[in-house]
């Protein structure tokens, strides 16, 4: 997933990338279900990439990486749900 992402940000114009990584469906006994590690990649001066296109790869370096650890708090997700329409009016009868 980092190389993919790495590929995404040197070939975009954004300067970061944010993402979360957690266990879904942690084990019954896992010591610290709610772990989960925010990430952040970043390009600065220093990042280089090269792209070779048979087949497509790059070469990169400078990237920069963040990793803080933070807590999962329940519920993470919740199912999409539409808003309702708006009511109609009716209008008064002359």
């Amino acid at each position: 997933m980092l190389i993919k992402a790495m590929s995404r940000l040197v070939d975009s114009d954004q300067k970061e990338l944010l993402g979360l990584a957690f266990a879904a469906r942690p084990e019954a006994d896992d010591p610290a279900p709610a772990l989960a590690f925010e990430w952040r990649l970043w390009l600065d001066a220093d990042t280089q990439a090269w792209l070779k296109l048979d087949p497509e790869a790059y070469t990169v370096i400078g990237v920069k990486l963040d990793i803080v650890p933070q807590r999962l708090q329940p519920p993470l997700l919740s199912p999409w749900a539409h808003p309702a329409p708006p009511a109609s009016r009716a209008t008064p009868s002359p």
